[in-house]
C-alpha cells in the first residue's frame, strides 16, 4: 500500500475591526473598517457587520478591507463586530467585539430675538 503524502494546507484568515467615532449632526456616527488577512493571499467577497446578534449590513472586500458607515444606534452600550464568511479559497473568521457607547445628542432650537 502506497501512502498518499499529499496534505491540504489550510491558511487561516484573521479579521480585525477598527471603529472610528465621528459626531454628525443629531446622531453619533461611526466608520467601521474591517481588515481581513491571510498568509496565503488576499481574501475576497464581503464582510458582515453586527451589533451583538443584530445584522447591521454587509460591505464588499476591496484589497482586504471592507468599510461600513453606521449612524443612529440606540442610546447605550453596543458591541460591534465584523465577520468574514470565507470563500472557496479562504476560511471565515470573526473579529473581536468593539464596545461603543451611543449617546443622546441634545439639539437646542435657535433663540430668535
Amino acid at each position: 500500500d502506497a501512502e498518499d503524502s499529499t496534505a491540504l494546507e489550510v491558511y487561516p484568515t484573521t479579521t480585525e475591526l477598527n471603529v472610528t467615532y465621528t459626531p454628525s449632526g443629531a446622531w453619533d456616527a461611526w466608520l467601521l473598517s474591517a481588515t481581513v488577512t491571510c498568509g496565503a493571499g488576499t481574501p475576497t467577497v464581503s464582510v458582515t457587520f453586527r451589533d451583538g446578534a443584530v445584522l447591521l449590513g454587509e460591505s464588499p472586500l476591496v484589497d482586504g478591507v471592507a468599510e461600513f458607515n453606521l449612524m443612529g444606534l440606540g442610546v447605550g452600550w453596543h458591541i460591534l463586530s465584523a465577520a468574514y464568511g470565507g470563500d472557496g479559497a479562504f476560511p471565515g473568521s470573526v473579529s473581536q467585539g468593539v464596545a461603543v457607547k451611543a449617546r443622546a445628542l441634545l439639539v437646542l432650537p435657535a433663540i430668535l430675538k
